[in-house]
Formats: structure tokens, C-alpha cells, sequence
């Protein structure tokens, strides 16, 4: 597979800023955030049409252990929309007898990439699972919300007791067959390559109950679908 600054709180959940300085470590930077505030007038390379909020992608990022699945898929209940994970895709090549590599990681990112931008095409609403450590990964998702011409919403799972985080990892069954279930040494491993989202994005805490998050992750991604610029970005 694929391998938080300050900002406004609310109940223990907050809306993060972008890292200064970090934006230059992304091949997005200059395709991205440049131009962004005549974006929404561009006719979308999918369909046509300016940036249209009644659909849009939903991103759940964060380590392992964190309740990114759990989240998503309530989220997909609630929203009546897709859920895609990057995990049981990648497991699903490994039972077909192909050996796992970073190449069958890249493979399940892009697979899961190519599906959302299909159906973002024909105007569903589409949420991915997904650790999203790496700068590569992060860059990712913003540009494809950018060529489907839709809003995007980022949240970011942590568990900031380590303890919980730890017993959570080792006690999941998630039934991927041969997939390697990572480890708390693998989790600590990516802790330290971890590259902070450089926009705005909701981070929701796995020490309160998800109904919680739920229901803040719900209002964020309203938010995100009324505003007239998509949600994780900021405007030059």
C-alpha cells in the first residue's frame, strides 16, 4: 500500500489550516492552488460543467486503527453514497495469487481512482477509505475533485490516545484474507512519514463516539457541498 497544525476547535474536533511551506513538497502545488479562484468557472474535463455541489468526493484519511472505515461507512449509509477502500481491493488482487508489492498498492489507488471518477461523472456523491499518508496520496484526491469539477471534503482520523489506538489495531478482524494486517510498529513507521494535509480538513478523534464524529463529519461535509469554493482548498 501506499505509504496536526492548529486551527479552530469544536468539541475536541478541529478544522485544521494548511502547513505553511509544506504546499512545495506537492506535484500538485502549482496545478492545484494556482488559478484556484477562477476554477469554478472552468468547464469540468469530465462532464462540462462548473463546479457542481450537489454531489461530491469525500476523503477519510488517517492511520491505521483510527476509524476510518467505521466513519466512511456510516457516512455512505447517511449520504446514500459510494464507499470505496483502497485495502480490500489491494487484498483482492493478493488472492488472485499476485504477489504483494508497493506495485499492487499504487494499483489499488489507482483502481479506486478511476471507479470514483466514473461514477463522479454521473453525478454520485463517492467517499474513500483510505490511509492517504504520503504526499503522493494526498495530491491525489484534490485533483481529481478538480477534473470532475466537484466539491471536495477531507477528514483526517487520529486516535490521540495511543494506548486505545494501539488495542483498536490489534484487536480489528477485518477478514482480507492474506492482506498484511499492519502492525503498531508498521503504524509507528508511517507516524514518521506522515505529511500533514496542506488545506483545511476536518480531523475527528477516535477516543469519542462515533455517533460524534458522525454527526460532525456530516455537518462538515455540508458545509463543504454549500460552499462556493471546494473544502480543502483556499483561494490565493
Amino acid at each position: 500500500m501506499f505509504e496536526a497544525p492548529s486551527g479552530k476547535t469544536n468539541h475536541n474536533v478541529s478544522v485544521s489550516q494548511p502547513a505553511m511551506g509544506l504546499s512545495t513538497t506537492f506535484a500538485l502545488g502549482t496545478t492545484y492552488f494556482e488559478g484556484l479562484s477562477t476554477w469554478f468557472q472552468r468547464p469540468s474535463r469530465m462532464t462540462g460543467r462548473a463546479c457542481d455541489h450537489r454531489w461530491m468526493l469525500i476523503v477519510v484519511s488517517g492511520l491505521p486503527g483510527t476509524g476510518k472505515s467505521a466513519l466512511a461507512e456510516r457516512l455512505g449509509q447517511e449520504l446514500g453514497a459510494v464507499v470505496l477502500s483502497v485495502d480490500p481491493i489491494e487484498a483482492a488482487m493478493l488472492e488472485s495469487g499476485i504477489e504483494h508489492s508497493f506495485a499492487t498498492g499504487y494499483a489499488a489507488y489507482r483502481i479506486v481512482s478511476t471507479i470514483i471518477e466514473a461514477n463522479l461523472a454521473l453525478g454520485q456523491t463517492m467517499i474513500v477509505d483510505a490511509v492517504s499518508g504520503v504526499a503522493e496520496a494526498k495530491a491525489w484526491w484534490p485533483t481529481l475533485a478538480m477534473e470532475a469539477g466537484v466539491s471536495l471534503a477531507v477528514i483526517e482520523c487520529i486516535c490521540s490516545d495511543s494506548g486505545l489506538h494501539r488495542s483498536r489495531l490489534e484487536a480489528r478482524m477485518r477478514g482480507l484474507g492474506s492482506f498484511p494486517e499492519p502492525t503498531w510498529v508498521d503504524v509507528e513507521r508511517r507516524r514518521e512519514e506522515w505529511v500533514p494535509w496542506v488545506m483545511p480538513h476536518l480531523v475527528v478523534d477516535a477516543v469519542r463516539p462515533l455517533d460524534v464524529n458522525v454527526a460532525d463529519a456530516l455537518a462538515y461535509q455540508a458545509e463543504s457541498a454549500d460552499n462556493k469554493t471546494p473544502k480543502g482548498t483556499s483561494l490565493p
